[in-house]
């Protein structure tokens, strides 16, 4: 019966739908709209101007020095990706989330106020088909993430967006897409870099920070840029100093390969239920695929030796790199043997309580869309080569400098191993020992048939 009801409306539907006696004709009063340029890669000319005024943006400020036609345009609306790079420290996280200060409230609003985004719209994220690649936490950084949407685009709109935003957040590019490009579901991996300071891969008695020596320090502008330089293990030219007071601590070449095999044993496709919050084992989102896990360096900074972790996966849970990053220090710092067994058990369904290192040095690098750009190659490359140059100069200029300069001035790392690690070293160490003992049961398998087949989650 219900089908019967069903087929009924579809039929009537189509019946209406090809009746032109149904349709009412609306009045040929409406301007023709702007005409679509042949090239995709080419913006379109801007609209009829609107009278409408200024609106504040999300940190409460007004923007000014700006015509009315750049504040209201409504022109035709393009679908486009926009690269993003901001510093995150500032920020509750990147999704919009009202009335917190957020990636996305201040990026939105930058466009209204150029033009980009009309008045009916603003406030609406879904009006726009609005995506971004990863859902970066608070504190999180990015040098590399795409940001979906549909907006009213000109020759002078990207410059205007980045008058309207503050230094910490930049629009490298804006490029036009299909009409069904998916900044998330197109997105087939991420790649983050972790910036920590090298001893926290170290035993436990292997360093002990000169404290007085970094309080004294007067406070410097986190937006001035320094270079890192690359240090040997042998270094000892700083003030940072092992536990004897003696040379400063570098991490040895020997525990630089052991850092490096246990990274490695992330690598593939494992359940990561305990690497995130309350999450059953048996769902099919525990799933991740990890198709590497490095680091570069070390290098220092001011005397402190510090590394950069590269992971790239075709998604990530929240707090995921975190933990994974927390349970090799646990297994460095207190010296658990068999390491290679713990790591394994952590991937079983039984359910483990595993350390979450601090999120401050987190830096989403890139995303990739390598299907997508092979099977539209007439379009514009939305991996943004053309700008990486940029990309780099704002990662040194206002992240790197900014996590090192906060690491050396206000021990972050060294606060969390203090107060939230060692102090409970014995309930990390029976953590440990449970996974070795769950390490000999049979991994779970995903049930489906690829990995190339699985739904993409940020």
């Amino acid at each position: 019966y219900q089908r019967r009801v069903r087929a009924f409306f579809f039929i009537f539907t189509l019946i209406m739908d090809l009746d032109p006696s149904t349709k009412t004709s609306s009045p040929s009063t409406t301007e023709a709209p702007t005409p679509v340029p042949s090239d995709p890669s080419i913006p379109s000319t801007p609209s009829t101007p609107s009278t409408s005024s200024a609106q504040p943006s999300a940190n409460g400020q007004t923007k000014e020095n700006l015509t009315e036609s750049d504040k209201k345009n409504k022109g035709v609306k393009k679908k486009v990706a926009l690269l993003v790079v901001y510093r995150g420290s500032e920020y509750r996280g990147l999704q919009k989330n009202p009335p917190y200060k957020t990636i996305e409230g201040e990026l939105e609003n930058a466009i209204y106020l150029a033009g980009g985004i009309s008045e009916d719209n603003h406030s609406d994220l879904a009006k726009v088909s609005w995506q971004r690649t990863a859902r970066t936490d608070k504190g999180v950084h990015a040098i590399g993430q795409i940001i979906g949407l549909k907006m009213v685009v000109d020759d002078g709109v990207l410059e205007r967006i980045n008058q309207n935003l503050p230094n910490d957040i930049r629009v490298l590019g804006i490029k036009r897409t299909t009409q069904s490009f998916n900044a998330k579901n197109h997105c087939e991996a991420r790649t983050y870099n972790f910036v920590l300071p090298s001893y926290l891969f170290a035993p436990k008695d292997a360093y002990k920070p000169n404290l007085a020596s970094s309080a004294a320090a007067p406070p410097s502008d986190s937006s001035t840029t320094s270079t890192p330089t690359t240090t040997e293990a042998s270094s000892s030219t700083t003030t940072t100093s092992s536990s004897d007071g003696g040379a400063p601590f570098r991490l040895s070449i020997e525990q630089q390969q052991k850092l490096r095999e246990l990274l490695s044993q992330y690598v593939g496709t494992k359940n990561y239920h305990n690497f995130t919050a309350k999450m059953d084992p048996k769902d099919p989102a525990s799933y991740r695929r990890i198709m590497s896990f490095d680091f570069s360096g070390p290098f220092e900074y001011e005397g402190l030796e510090f590394i950069e972790l590269e992971i790239k996966g075709q998604s990530f849970m929240l707090h995921q790199i975190r933990k994974m990053t927390g349970l090799i220090v646990g297994i460095l710092r207190f010296g658990v043997e068999p390491a290679a067994e713990v790591i394994r058990g952590s991937f079983t369904t039984n359910h483990l309580n595993l350390p979450k290192v601090p999120g401050h040095g987190l830096i989403l690098r890139q995303c990739h869309f390598p299907n997508y750009q092979q099977r539209f190659p007439e379009h514009p490359d939305v991996h943004f080569l053309d700008v990486q140059e940029k990309a780099v100069e704002f990662k040194k200029e206002y992240i790197h400098s900014y996590i090192m300069k906060t690491e050396k001035e206000q021990n972050l790392s060294w606060a969390w191993v203090t107060e939230k690690f060692d102090p409970f070293e014995a309930t990390y160490r029976e953590t440990f020992q449970k996974a070795i003992e769950f390490s000999n049961q049979p991994l779970p398998v995903q049930k489906r048939r690829d990995e190339a087949s699985q739904k993409v989650y940020d």
